[in-house]
């Protein structure tokens, strides 16, 4: 999820992205992910669908990137991009 860090500032983890630059202008999601890979259950076994969706949307441009990544470290969270990015105005 992404997360409010300043007054119309929210920062972004995600996985390792070469092409997301400062001055870009990004989408978050609005609606449930149906994307391939996204794996979902019976209605029985599922708490509700609102967890699958983003608590932040709609368009934001980007204020700074910064990469993260450690050689000795195998797992995803050792290899990540973190965004930080403003609402657009509407």
């Amino acid at each position: 999820q992404p997360t409010w860090i300043d007054q119309n500032t929210i920062q972004i983890i995600t996985v390792l992205r070469a092409d997301i630059t400062p001055g870009a202008t990004i989408l978050m999601p609005t609606g449930i992910q149906n994307q391939p890979g996204f794996v979902q259950t019976t209605a029985a076994s599922s708490p509700s669908m609102i967890n699958y969706q983003s608590a932040i949307k709609g368009k934001f441009t980007v204020l700074a990137v910064r990469q993260i990544g450690n050689l000795r470290q195998p797992d995803g969270t050792a290899w990540c991009t973190v965004i930080n990015a403003s609402p657009v105005p509407a």
